[in-house]
Order: structure tokens, then C-alpha cells, then sequence
């Protein structure tokens, strides 16, 4: 614990005793369950997972309220999200045996409201039956025009299909609903969650909407001012609060600030001053849903960091999370020990890595597995098969099939790995840890094979960590690896290798496109032709310069530098 001792400190909210400043935040890869209303084995084992790794709080997702059967777009991010039924006593059942798994490894059990489009809120009568109140009935209780609808022109669906019932929703309305979610964590709290995490980010839900001016639109008392439009949030949570009790935690997702036209950073911690009666922990994001899962573009490791330092500088009392990039141990070990937060909130962070704190708690970040910003645990095409990947952990999807699919090591023998690619190394580097003896040939002078151009690629800096990875973790093993070497069929004849595994010629492919032919045009891999050469100009720096049998650079090449 000595070399990040701040985010591995203890920390009390609540009465309860967090292990440490590590909170998985609400994330769940989307096909690792149907429609059941209940969370299947995958999930469960897939969350309990989480707390293995060492995580002080794991947020599960699956409030949605009866989403499961709505027909929405396939490329929309929740069509395959879980929706769990808080009301009937089969499913029940299972989610206490989720909140068991996650308790099993010391870690505190929360779960995550999203209760977005399509989704309704329910409430059920002292007689027993469930009342539901749909969003689409009070959308569509008095038509609008689009000008009310979209006055700033925006087309995201989830504020869109809010909207309309932003506008129509009575005073009655919003009491139901503020009933409907204590009701639900009432629920949760008697199926042993500790702790509840709200959605309140983005203008995804009808409060939020409610707090935001780029869509509240009301001209009575629950819009104009901050005070009028915090006024059905203030409701939800003062309510949510009592029902949580002396001892349950409640977080809030807050956007920090939003885009133009919306709540400004200084707004938004005004609002959250107001709700400290009734929140112990607000999670900062980013103002839309997309920024906040940085990809490689974005250069900067967590780009909204600025707002949870904001919040703590201007005296904010409840816990301050951030969420949005965290993932190196030492910017981890930074933001704790600086004062900008008190917990660190991470999703791909225990994706990637199921051993993240373990590794953490043993100094070793050179084993810290990059994650390479792709989210594909995270979005899909409308063209992507219905299963869950992680680029660099294979166990993402599989996890409650392990047992079965996973064979024992074979006797020891020799094998040889053709390809001193991402493929071919961490090929040789599970061989190798399986106990065979293994050689790897590469025809280059390098280990990388076709990511050996991120190094030339600022906005590729994930590739070329990655890459450093690999290669790092090769050279730590008893592996022979030769450079320099076009492995042919004599030369592996000749060793008497007990197995040859290819893994070569991972080629770019070309689209259509007109022009692509020409000279000036170069895909990734031919980057690696331009190389840096020391700057006398800028001691530190590096210039640009080309071998001699490099193309001419292109136009988007001298753009990116």
C-alpha cells in the first residue's frame, strides 16, 4: 500500500467502511443477458467479479422500469440493457443473491437508477396492485408543436422523447414519480443493496430535464430560475433520502456543466449545495453521454477532472467522485492525493483488468493491461453481432462459462509463434504461462507488427502503450525472441518445434474511395516510414523526419502534427 496510499486509504460514508477510493461505476457490457427480469447468472457472476477485483463499490445497472419490452432503434445503447423487476418476488430472489455476491468479496453493493426512455415509473397501492404512470401518456395528454419540443434544434432521442412530457407533467405527476423512486429503493434497500447511485446527468431523465434550460422550457414555477427548475429534483431526492434511511448510501451522476445554453460549472455546484441534505456522494461527467467515455482523440487522460476540483474548491461537503478516463495508477494516486476527489469511479478500468486493485496494491503497474478506449464493452453498431467483447480482456462475456470452456495446461512442449504482433505476443506470453517453452520469430528488427505506427500517431497513444505492454511483457518471460528472422518451413522443421502457431499479416483494407491510389495518400501501417529525429532547436523535442524511401507526407499527416 505504500506506493498509492491515498486512493487505498479507507474512507466512512454512511457507517459504512469503504476498503479503499475504488468505485466500479454503473456499466454493464449489454449482451450478457435477455430480456429476463431478473439478473441472470452472467450478470451476477459478472458483477461479483467486480468485487473480486477489489473494487470498495460495485454499481450494477437494470432499473429501467419495463423498457424490456419496448421496440427501440438497435443502435441505442439501453435496447439491450437489463431491466430488473423490483416488484415481483421471483426476481426478487436473484437480486439478493447479486447483492450476496458482490458482499461476498467486502464490497459495497449499489445499484444503478436509469430511468430514461422508454421507461415508466410504478407504483405500487396499499391494496397491492401496481399503478404505472407512462411518460408517452402524459407526452402525448396535450399536443405540442415542434417548436416546443426542439426550440435549440437538438435530435438526441433521449432528450427528444422526453420532452414533450417535460412540458405536460403536473404537479401530481411529479409527486407520483418522486413516490415511485423512494418506493424502488425502498425495495432495494430490503434486498440488502447498501447503496443507490442516480442518474441525473445528460437531460436523459424527466428531473434532469427539469434542471436543465436547454430543455426546460416552462414559463410557471418549475422553470425560469434555478430555484424554480430544482424544484421536482429537490422533491425526488428528499424523498429517495427518506427512504434510504440513517444508513444507506445515495450518489447522484451529475454533469458538471453543460453545453451552451445550459447550466453553467458555478450552477451546477449551487445546485448541488442545495441537495446536500440528502446526497453523500455526487459522480462527476461530462455535459453529454458520449464525451464521457474518452477515446484516444482525446489526448488528455481524464479531460473533466476540472469539475470535481471545481466542486472542491468551492466547499462542496458530500463526497466528490469522478468518472471519465481514470485508469494509470499514478492519475489514480493523483487526484486523491491532491484533494480533487474523494473517490474514483471506473468502468473499462475492471473491464480490462479483472485484477485492478490487486495489481495496484502490489506497485505493479507495468502488468496494468492499457485499455485501449474502444468501447466496444460499452456501444454497438446496428451491424454487430449480440455478444459482449472487451479488445483486450476475452473473458468479457464469457466469465460464468470459464469453468467449462477453459482447458487444463498440456505436458510442456515446444512451440514456436510466427508473428511478432499483438497476436503472436500474447500468444507466446499464454503459452509461456501455461508452461510451454516457446519461441517467437519476427521478420523485423522490432516486436509490434501492425500497431508499431501508433508510435508515430499522437491521437494512437492507447495502440502504442498497448504495444509497449506487450512487448514489456515478453521480454519479463522466458521467451525466445528472434529478430531479424523470416521464419521459413525448413528452419521450423529443423528446431523439431511440437507445434507452429501462425499469427501474421494482419493487412489494412482499402475502402472504395476515389483517390486512394494516389501517392500522397498513406494508410496507418505506412507511418511507420516517418520517424522522430532529436530537435537541436528544442532540447526535449523531437522533429519529424522521413528515410529515404518514405512517400511524400500527406496533407492529414502534417495536420496531425
Amino acid at each position: 500500500m505504500s506506493k498509492y496510499p491515498h486512493v487505498l486509504s479507507p474512507l466512512v460514508v454512511r457507517g459504512h467502511v469503504l476498503k479503499n477510493r475504488l468505485e466500479v461505476s454503473n456499466s454493464l457490457p449489454h449482451f450478457l443477458q435477455g430480456n429476463e427480469p431478473f439478473p441472470a447468472e452472467s450478470v451476477i457472476t459478472h458483477y461479483a467479479n467486480k468485487a473480486k477485483a477489489g473494487a470498495a463499490i460495485v454499481t450494477c445497472m437494470g432499473i429501467n422500469n419495463f423498457s424490456r419490452d419496448m421496440i427501440v432503434p438497435m443502435e441505442a445503447d439501453f435496447t439491450h440493457s437489463p431491466d430488473f423487476d423490483l416488484y415481483n418476488p421471483a426476481c426478487q430472489n436473484y437480486l439478493m443473491q447479486m447483492a450476496d455476491a458482490i458482499h461476498y468479496h467486502g464490497a459495497v453493493a449499489c445499484m444503478g437508477f436509469f430511468v430514461g426512455p422508454p421507461s415508466d415509473y410504478p407504483l405500487q397501492k396499499p391494496d397491492g396492485s401496481l399503478e404505472i404512470l407512462r411518460l408517452s401518456d402524459i407526452a402525448n395528454s396535450r399536443p405540442l408543436s415542434e417548436k416546443e419540443v426542439d426550440p435549440f434544434g437538438q435530435s438526441d432521442m433521449m432528450t427528444r422523447s422526453v420532452k414533450a412530457a417535460l412540458l405536460n407533467t403536473t404537479p401530481e405527476h411529479m409527486e407520483f414519480i418522486a413516490d415511485s423512486l423512494a418506493q424502488q429503493v425502498k425495495i432495494l434497500k430490503f434486498l440488502d443493496f447498501d447503496m443507490v447511485s442516480i442518474h441525473l446527468c445528460y437531460r436523459g431523465q424527466l428531473p434532469t430535464q427539469f434542471l436543465s434550460p436547454l430543455t426546460n422550457t416552462r414559463k410557471d414555477e418549475y422553470g425560469g430560475s434555478l430555484e424554480n427548475r430544482a424544484k421536482f429534483p429537490l422533491m425526488c431526492l428528499k424523498k429517495i433520502r427518506e427512504a434510504a434511511g440513517r444508513d444507506m448510501i445515495v450518489e447522484i451522476l451529475f454533469s458538471g456543466e453543460e453545453p451552451e445554453g445550459g447550466y453553467t460549472m458555478d450552477e451546477g455546484v449551487e445546485f448541488l449545495k442545495r441537495v446536500e441534505p440528502y446526497v453523500d456522494i455526487v459522480q462527476f461527467r461530462a455535459g453529454e453521454a458520449d464525451p464521457n467515455h474518452p477515446i484516444p482523440f482525446e489526448l488528455e487522460h481524464t479531460p473533466f477532472l476540472k469539475y470535481a476540483e471545481n466542486a472542491k474548491k468551492k466547499g462542496l461537503k458530500m463526497k466528490v467522485a469522478y468518472v471519465g478516463g481514470f485508469h494509470y495508477f499514478d492519475d489514480v494516486e493523483a487526484a486523491v492525493a491532491e484533494g480533487k476527489v474523494d473517490i474514483v469511479s471506473a468502468a473499462r478500468a475492471f473491464i480490462s483488468n479483472p485484477n485492478y486493485v490487486q495489481l495496484m496494491q502490489e506497485g505493479r503497474a507495468d502488468d496494468l493491461v492499457p485499455c485501449l478506449r474502444c468501447n466496444k464493452c460499452h456501444g454497438r453498431s446496428p451491424h454487430d453481432p449480440f455478444v459482449s467483447v472487451c479488445s483486450i480482456n476475452p473473458r468479457i462475456g464469457i466469465e460464468h462459462r470459464l469453468d467449462v470452456l477453459e482447458s487444463p495446461a498440456r505436458p510442456s512442449i515446444c512451440i514456436a509463434v510466427i508473428g511478432g504482433g499483438p497476436a503472436g505476443m500474447k500468444t507466446a506470453m499464454d503459452l509461456c504461462d501455461r508452461g510451454h517453452k516457446v519461441t517467437l520469430y519476427d521478420a523485423e528488427d522490432h516486436l509490434g507488427g501492425a500497431i508499431y505506427h501508433a508510435d508515430f500517431v499522437p491521437f494512437k497513444w492507447t495502440l502504442r502503450d498497448f504495444k509497449r505492454y506487450l512487448i514489456h511483457q515478453v521480454e519479463k518471460r522466458p521467451i525466445d525472441v528472434r529478430l531479424n528472422t523470416r521464419a521459413t518451413p525448413e528452419m521450423v522443421k529443423a528446431e523439431g518445434f511440437d507445434m507452429v502457431i501462425s499469427a501474421l499479416d494482419a493487412s489494412p483494407v482499402k475502402p472504395p474511395i476515389p483517390g486512394l491510389d494516389k501517392l500522397h495518400v498513406m494508410v496507418a501501417t505506412e507511418s511507420t516510414a516517418i520517424h522522430y529525429t532529436p530537435c537541436s532547436r528544442m532540447p526535449g523535442r523531437s522533429c519529424l523526419a522521413s528515410t529515404p524511401w518514405s512517400r511524400p507526407l500527406s496533407p492529414l499527416w502534417r495536420m496531425t502534427r
